[in-house]
């Protein structure tokens, strides 16, 4: 039985044994020997001759016929603590007592490495728990008033299910009125707190579970310094980064600590659970070398990663990035500790230009990167801070913020003559004001915009301006203008092969056609610009075109293929971590389904 540390091996075992099935056919014969402290073969003979009832001194030959009298279940828990002090004499201990009849040996050892050289029946890997077991084992150590109180789902997810730390915890819990004070401690203590009286030994203190895998034989110097960087990433890092990071986390120290149990491959990522990561992160020193070389590869990734976000190789950067998300804070605060101010505005820059197209990740490092150009004295910077800051702002329909940012921008980088910011400032300012419905004051600033976008000869931000302006006239009822802009503003994408820039324009057709009743037309021209965000990757407006599908399904009253359409949009909303309510409208519309059914039947 294999599984990392706080998996819950022993509790699993014990578990087994009491079974009324494994009960009944050993009866007395189960035996249960902890070989935790056991440094040495002899110590775990030692051991199993108390644990079967055998007198020291008539060992070996008595152990032997108490074994072969079985049938008799034998279980070797935190073997691993004999295993690794002497593999070879460990192995040949297993072998011995394997080969005696009647005898069903059970071996539990953590990490996911077993010992070799002996034919294993069933190789068993202890997983964390599901979210539904977890709350469970919670309720039963610590109460089950707590079943209703709003805190709890959070803090099983940051103990990651792990059931050690979650039954200590729970222990903890006893007697709390409710668990604000608990959610406040994990915060300040993280796992300092998963220890209950006395705390002297792995069963009952988190940490010295945690000293004892890392003072394992089995631990090398590469996957110390390995667990010391995962500790830092929230989500570990992507498997297909170990060749650029050999340095600090190399193939052989992601090998020794997967066997050791202290991480773990979650799909293509190495990570570290994060009651193992806070311990970590506070207990094990790492350099400012290793910190600087985690942090300058990450952010060239994210540059790297960026954009731009309208044509065919972007679905794989966008993915790309998308896992970084939850590591993105602690890499920018590295960086601003031990980087030229430069770079890591330059990174904040690009990460700006994900989170607009995203809409879902951390602002932190924006509002970092503004602080550091404002205290170099850095207008340009400074400023396209502050636009990358509205951009996001405006995506994530924060108006009044989003203006303000804007605002903030434009005489800094109008300073230092960086127009080609400014235009993007206007653009943007342009649909916010559109939004708001102030259709002259968009139209202006599209215009300033457009000018500005040709002086820099960028035909693809030209045709956004024009897009724009198509959009105001057909808010103000003229279509055949508008038809003629997004004409113009289509040509210039399908010249650029721009791929966001077309859908963008066949979702504006596809609202015109709508608008004029002609809901045939209108779906098709949805389903081409889904189709053509799906080719990039861009879920956000795969599933904005699957909501304006799912709006004429509705119309149309047809509403199984809505309800469909509905579920897919959340679906890839989802999967970019936005949450869209499907539930209440599909369950709307099969009423709705239903009372028309009825009354057509009427």
């Amino acid at each position: 039985m294999l599984g990392p540390l706080g998996v819950g091996k022993s509790t699993v075992i014990s578990k087994a044994l009491h079974h009324a099935d494994v009960v009944r056919r050993f009866g007395n014969q189960r035996h249960f020997v902890n070989c935790d402290g056991c440094t040495s073969t002899e110590a775990v003979l030692a051991a199993i001759y108390s644990a079967v009832g055998v007198d020291v001194t008539s060992a070996p030959l008595a152990l032997e016929q108490v074994l072969a009298a079985g049938p008799l279940v034998l279980v070797l828990d935190n073997f691993e603590t004999a295993w690794e002090a002497d593999q070879t004499a460990a192995e040949l201990l297993l072998g011995r007592l394997a080969s005696v009849g009647g005898v069903a040996l059970v071996v539990a050892v953590r990490g996911r490495e077993r010992p070799a050289e002996l034919p294993w029946k069933t190789v068993l890997q202890i997983e964390p728990f599901s979210p539904e077991a977890a709350r469970e084992c919670f309720l039963k150590v610590a109460g089950r008033e707590f079943a209703v109180d709003p805190r709890l789902d959070e803090l099983l997810s940051k103990l990651e299910f792990l059931p050690h730390a979650i039954a200590l915890l729970a222990h903890q819990a006893q007697g709390e009125p409710d668990l604000s004070e608990i959610k406040s401690r994990w915060e300040a203590e993280a796992s300092l707190m998963l220890v209950r009286r006395p705390g002297n030994d792995r069963a009952t203190s988190f940490e010295i579970s945690c000293w004892l895998s890392i003072g394992s034989p089995r631990m090398t110097q590469d996957a110390m310094l390995a667990l010391a960087v995962l500790s830092l990433m929230p989500v570990g890092i992507a498997r297909s980064d170990l060749d650029g990071l050999g340095e600090i986390v190399s193939f052989d120290g992601a090998t020794v600590l997967r066997k050791l149990g202290l991480a773990a491959d979650d799909i293509s990522r190495i990570r570290v659970l994060a009651p193992v990561r806070e311990f970590a992160s506070r207990s094990l020193r790492i350099t400012n070398a290793a910190r600087a070389a985690l942090a300058a590869y990450m952010l060239k990734l994210i540059v790297e990663n960026s954009g731009p976000f309208g044509s065919l190789d972007a679905r794989g950067k966008y993915r790309r990035l998308a896992a970084e998300v939850p590591n993105v804070n602690e890499i920018f605060k590295i960086s601003a500790e031990l980087f030229d101010y430069t770079f890591v505005c330059e990174a904040a820059r690009a990460w700006a230009e994900f989170l607009r197209v995203v809409g879902v990740g951390p602002l932190a490092p924006l509002e970092l990167a503004i602080g550091l150009a404002a205290k170099h004295g850095d207008a340009r910077l400074e400023g396209q801070c502050f636009r990358g800051l509205g951009d996001v702002l405006l995506a994530r329909q924060q108006i009044t913020q989003a203006l303000a940012a804007y605002k903030l921008s434009l005489p800094l980088l109008e300073k230092v003559d960086d127009w080609y910011s400014v235009a993007d400032a206007y653009k943007r300012m342009g649909h916010l004001y559109r939004g708001a419905r102030r259709y002259s004051v968009a139209r202006k600033l599209y215009q300033k915009a457009r000018g500005l976008y040709r002086s820099q000869k960028d035909k693809n931000c030209e045709a956004d301006c024009i897009i724009g302006l198509a959009e105001v006239e057909m808010a103000v009822d003229n279509i055949s203008a508008s038809l003629k802009l997004a004409t113009k503003a289509l040509m210039i994408y399908r010249t650029t092969d721009s791929h966001y820039g077309i859908a963008g324009s066949l979702l504006l057709y596809g609202a015109m056609a709508a608008r004029e009743g002609d809901l045939d037309r209108a779906t098709a021209l949805y389903t081409e610009a889904k189709a053509h965000f799906e080719k990039i990757g861009v879920d956000a407006g795969a599933g904005a075109s699957l909501l304006r599908l799912a709006g004429i399904a509705e119309e149309k009253h047809e509403a199984q293929q809505a309800i469909e359409l509905y579920r897919q949009a959340a679906a890839a909303f989802r999967s970019i971590g936005i949450e869209f309510n499907a539930a209440a409208i599909c369950e709307r519309l099969a009423k709705d389904d239903a009372r028309r059914r009825a009354d057509n039947a009427n």
